[in-house]
């Protein structure tokens, strides 16, 4: 089980666990990042579908290899994220930005 609490500022979090913490992060922003474009369509299909709208962004970045959908503004949207990233198996990077204190249990 995983029992993790997100306070306001920023941090990532890869494979459920904190890996590190810092304050400080742009206010109302936040990214995953997922290794393939299969996955990150099943994983967000209505956010893929809304890629060209403001709050939404969905690219591959050649660097890394990873596949990114940023949120902002919207705070069912990191919840969303934020969930799945914790829950899904595979790898998953998870820049939070602005999050009230929110407690993901799985």
């Amino acid at each position: 089980m995983i029992n993790s609490i997100i306070k306001s500022g920023g941090g990532n979090i890869k494979d459920g666990k904190i890996i590190e913490y810092n304050d400080g992060y742009m206010v109302g922003y936040s990214t995953i990042a997922i290794e393939s474009k299969e996955k990150m369509i099943e994983h967000f299909p209505k956010y893929v579908q809304l890629s060209n709208q403001k709050n939404v962004g969905f690219w591959y970045n050649n660097n890394d290899g990873l596949w990114y959908v940023d949120f902002s503004e919207n705070i069912e949207s990191y919840i969303i994220a934020l969930i799945l990233a914790m829950t899904r198996g595979e790898k998953a990077i998870w820049d939070c930005h602005n999050l009230a204190e929110i407690k993901v249990a799985e």
